[in-house]
């Protein structure tokens, strides 16, 4: 219901949003981000998950 302009983080200072600041507008870092992180760190994917074919071999002990 509000009518606010959402201001994307990257558009913002770096004071402002962790994603902010620099001369062009991208992240600039990985956007995932670790579940337990503080609470000023969390903005983007949070605790993202390993998706897709898994490549390579896997070690075996022997």
């Amino acid at each position: 219901r509000n009518s606010w302009p959402k201001t994307r983080g990257v558009a913002m200072n770096p004071v402002d949003h962790p994603h902010g600041g620099g001369n062009h507008q991208h992240i600039g870092h990985a956007s995932t981000i670790a579940r337990d992180a503080v609470a000023g760190q969390k903005a983007g994917l949070i605790a993202a998950r390993r998706t897709g074919l898994l490549r390579g071999s896997k070690k075996l002990k022997e």
